[in-house]
């Protein structure tokens, strides 16, 4: 009598088991790979926005004198301003976007602004710009905070 050769339905358990535990170890970091890759994309926007933001705000307001800016208080989330090629320019948020206002036209400027201070010290105005968002149920944020030194009458 001669024996049958194949698995016994015990190896092939174990075999099946330790073939699932792999399959779901595997699928456990590449579903951890892609969360930190959509997240690492989301910080990367949030920072190009601000960084948008914040660049369209300084390059302009830098052409402005110190008693052409105007505030509605001290720390105010608005801004108005002149320069010597246009009057009455308006930075403000709305909502989650940063919005310039001019002539009657507004721009969004960035996106995903969750806050927008302005400070002034004599000549000096402060920028701080924070940009965040939800990316799978974990809160991204970004800040950025600049000064610039107004023009001289």
């Amino acid at each position: 009598m001669t024996r049958a050769r194949g698995f016994t339905l015990v190896e092939l358990l174990v075999s099946v088991g330790i073939f699932s535990f792999l399959l779901m170890s595997l699928y456990g970091i590449m579903q951890t790979g892609t969360a930190v890759y959509f997240a690492d994309t989301a910080l990367l926007q949030l920072q190009q926005n601000a960084r948008n933001g914040m660049g369209r705000i300084i390059r302009e307001v830098r052409e402005s004198r110190a008693s052409a800016v105007m505030f509605i208080d001290q720390h105010s989330d608005r801004i108005f301003f002149s320069t010597p090629t246009q009057s009455h320019v308006m930075f403000y948020r709305d909502g989650n976007n940063l919005v310039r206002e001019y002539s009657g036209q507004t721009v969004i400027v960035a996106t995903d602004i969750v806050h927008l201070r302005f400070t002034k010290a004599g000549t000096q105005l402060t920028v701080d710009i924070g940009a965040g968002k939800t990316v799978y149920n974990r809160p991204i944020a970004f800040s950025l905070v600049e000064t610039v030194k107004l023009r001289n009458e």
